[in-house]
């Protein structure tokens, strides 16, 4: 089913793509060179100023013009070397806290075309990332793993260092700034104090008091906080809203009400009588401050997987895990509505290619199509969103899509509006493979058989185990299914017959003793990745697989695919490999080479010639093997097989 709600904005970027067509199956004379990328993902920060506003879309940072709030446009952007986790905005300059990369100062005097400006370090290590910042007049407060950093940016373009806070290298989380006293606290720390401290002196900061919060007798552990008046309101990890008078910052004192149910809260912000958090388990709540001792909740919104929040006249700007970020209006606060959105990606969790459509499966923004041609553009055509997917396959004009508990049925032989023609339920899953009319997915200690038959009605009719374990991966070839099973760190191998969904039955299992992190079936051979390797099976007799091949990888191999002779294997140890080998021969993998990729990649699908690798914070990564061929198959040069 589409989802659709207000406006979207889908043209998320520009790729720079080098044509082609395919490339050679053989073993390539050089490793994949990069000819692509595109660094949106999570949105991890909103902020406005006047008619313009800012969202991160992983290591991008991009400008909206919300002239008409009802109808956002971007207007431009600017790739960073690390991720947006911050930006806020003073006059003509965005200030962005990205990560390992540190401040940044951005020029806006163009909002179509930002520019970098000026930048300074975030603490000393390389776990120093900065991951939020605030601005008070000329001073620019930096969040994460170092503390809070207080910069200069009376000279915008040589921000410099004024003075540290920290607590023991926990990470600075949130903060709130009265005068010239901030309140702060540090991220899921166990009897970590709320503190207030005073900049008067910029160079010389002086801690007014440590506020522990303790109510019952019992230590809690605060998120986030707002300050207002006298008043700042604390949410906790364990599902508490805290009042705190702050009327003596030297000596603050808890408020006799402590509101229950809160939901983890990640960021708090106030529009007039209203306070607003974002919580950890992706909704937005509305609570009425009127009375501000005595706050009260009033409405919530779900599925939005909120990241921040930035105030506007009479609604929010909620920024996405998934990629995006929403405008909700609260002219009536008991039904805030969706007044308009822009759709993102964000974390890549697995992909699957087809032709030149994707589709991306991400836990926070759904199962995102997006179309990937061969020119210079990506676009997103469209989003399913029910529930959390965990797993996708595509036949044809037909995807299935698992959602936890549901099987979907999709129409997709148009990518522009996706449907569902056909559901399901099923138990807890997390994967799908589909061969023919039969889908076999893992269900706990089973893989359960699904008619697809008729797609209009899905029905789940049977469903094998092994003698012990949970089902992991799965794949299929003709009337077969393959399934690991995991114990105790080992694992079973069980092929079953599945030609009768509603009567499966297994026909092997073997013991392949290592722990599984894909399957794949090529030609005549069953390759499985593993936490050490890569094994392969000879699947001459299909109902029993027979170990004849294995090849030791230095690092953590995750997912295959393949092209040919070629298998393609990510690693996600350190930064991130995407490894070439050659299975020309399965019996004896060997490695033809390898090369980084920009950061610990999620997923890998292959198709066209062109190797799509996913990942997590910073969108994809698109290689291709030099050596461009017709669309015969027969390498430029190569006519000896012309006709």
């Amino acid at each position: 089913m589409r989802f659709c709600v207000g406006v979207i904005v889908s043209i998320l970027s520009v790729l720079t793509l080098v044509p082609t067509t395919d490339v050679s199956a053989d073993l390539p004379a050089t490793c994949p060179v990069e000819v692509a990328r595109w660094e949106h993902g999570p949105s991890l920060t909103v902020s406005a100023s006047g008619s313009l506003g800012l969202f991160g879309s992983g290591a991008v940072l991009r400008v909206v013009d919300f002239s008409e709030s009802s109808a956002p446009v971007i207007v431009g952007e600017i790739a960073l070397p690390d991720v947006v986790y911050g930006a806020e905005m003073d006059n003509r300059y965005a200030y962005v806290a990205a990560g390992a990369a540190g401040l940044w100062v951005i020029d806006l005097i163009d909002p179509s075309n930002p520019v970098a400006v000026g930048s300074a370090p975030y603490g000393s290590q390389s776990s120093h990332l900065a991951k939020d910042v605030v601005i008070d007049a000329d001073i620019a407060f930096v969040l994460g793993r170092a503390g809070f950093v207080l910069y200069d940016i009376s000279q915008p373009l040589e921000p410099s260092v004024l003075s540290t806070f920290n607590d023991e290298s926990y990470e600075a989380k949130s903060i709130s700034i009265q005068g010239t006293i901030f309140v702060g606290t540090f991220d899921d720390v166990i009897d970590a104090p709320v503190y207030f401290v005073d900049f008067n002196n910029p160079n010389a900061l002086q801690v007014l008091s440590a506020f522990d919060l303790v109510a019952g007798g019992q230590h809690y552990m605060p998120t986030a906080v707002i300050w207002s008046g006298d008043l700042v309101y604390v949410s906790e990890y364990n599902n508490v809203m805290f009042v705190i008078d702050a009327s003596n910052p030297a000596s603050p004192q808890l408020a006799p009400v402590v509101v229950f149910g809160g939901g983890r809260g990640e960021t708090l912000e106030i529009v007039d009588t209203l306070l607003l958090m974002a919580d950890r388990y992706g909704t937005l709540t509305v609570f009425d401050i009127s009375n501000p001792n005595q706050p009260t909740s009033l409405a919530w919104v779900d599925g939005l997987a909120p990241s921040d929040l930035w105030p506007m006249a009479t609604s929010i700007l909620v920024s996405s895990h998934g990629g995006g970020f929403n405008v909700i209006e609260l002219s009536d606060p008991s039904t805030p509505t969706i007044a308009s959105e822009v759709i993102g990606i964000g974390a890549i969790e697995d992909l699957v290619m087809t032709g030149n459509t994707g589709f991306i499966q991400s836990s926070k923004a759904g199962l995102v199509i997006v179309d990937l041609p061969q020119a210079d553009s990506v676009e997103v055509l469209d989003v399913v969103r029910h529930g959390y997917p965990k797993g996708f396959d595509v036949s044809g004009q037909t995807g299935f899509f698992m959602d936890g508990n549901q099987l979907r049925v999709l129409d997709v032989s148009d990518p522009h509006n996706v449907s569902m023609i056909g559901s399901c339920p099923i138990n807890y899953t997390e994967g799908l493979t589909v061969s023919g009319s039969v889908g076999v997915s893992p269900s706990g200690s089973e893989a359960e058989t699904i008619d697809l038959s008729n797609p209009f009605a899905p029905a789940v009719v049977g469903s094998f185990t092994a003698s012990s374990g949970s089902a992991g991966f799965v794949e299929t070839a003709g009337s077969f299914a393959y399934v690991t099973f995991g114990h105790l760190g080992s694992d079973e191998l069980v092929t079953c017959d599945v030609s009768n969904p509603a009567a499966p039955f297994v026909t092997s299992e073997i013991d392949i003793t290592n722990d599984a992190t894909d399957l794949l079936v090529v030609r005549e051979h069953l390759i499985e990745a593993t936490k050490t390797g890569i094994k392969t099976f000879d699947l001459t007799d299909p109902t029993l697989p027979v170990s004849d091949g294995w090849l030791s990888i230095a690092g953590d191999p995750d997912r295959i695919d393949a092209l040919a002779n070629l298998l393609f294997v990510t690693d996600t140890s350190g930064n991130g490999a995407l490894h070439v080998i050659d299975i020309s021969d399965p019996s004896s993998p060997s490695l033809a080479c390898s090369v980084p990729t920009a950061e610990s990649p999620t997923a890998v699908s292959v198709t066209g010639g062109r190797i799509y690798v996913g990942f997590a914070n910073t969108g994809l990564q698109v290689f291709e093997i030099p050596g461009v061929i017709f669309a015969d198959g027969f390498e430029r040069g190569d006519d000896r097989h012309w006709n």
